[in-house]
């Protein structure tokens, strides 16, 4: 997964993903981690298109399954201990509004939130880059790449 949590403002055609983390609820859910494949524009009009008529258990089941179709990887954990197999009919199962957040970072509307095992120490050199990139006109990943090539 990708720590730094870099994203950039379009996905690439080389199996691009991105890592997000969704703050758990007290008594509602867990903390999250997932990595995923973010939307391109074509592909949420697609899915608009697709629910556009769809209401109630419809809507809620091609949701899930297209979520599940979205997401590689996630940490989260059944009674038993396991981490929960990414299927459809598991993410029916949710609680909802852990299902709705995960939604809106799948679909690119909302930022996920920020992840507290990041060390201080990486938050602080993830902001450094930030300015440095930004200074330079640059996106976050561009500015890296540079400064890896040089390094």
């Amino acid at each position: 997964m990708n720590q730094a949590n870099d994203v950039l403002g379009l996905v690439p055609e080389d199996g691009y993903t991105e890592s997000a983390f969704i703050l758990g609820v007290e008594r509602i859910h867990p903390d999250l981690r997932f990595e995923y494949r973010p939307i391109t524009l074509i592909e949420s009009v697609a899915y608009s298109r697709a629910v556009k008529d769809l209401d109630g258990k419809e809507l809620h089941e091609h949701s899930a399954k297209w979520a599940a179709g979205r997401l590689l990887s996630w940490d989260l954990r059944g009674k038993d201990g396991k981490t929960v197999p990414i299927q459809a009919d598991m993410l029916t199962r949710l609680k909802p509004r852990l299902f709705y957040r995960m939604q809106a970072v799948l679909l690119g509307n909302e930022a996920p939130d920020i992840d507290p095992r990041l060390s201080a120490a990486k938050l602080e050199q993830e902001e450094k880059d930030r300015a440095a990139a930004a200074a330079a006109g640059k996106s976050l990943a561009e500015w890296r790449a540079e400064r890896d090539q040089k390094n």
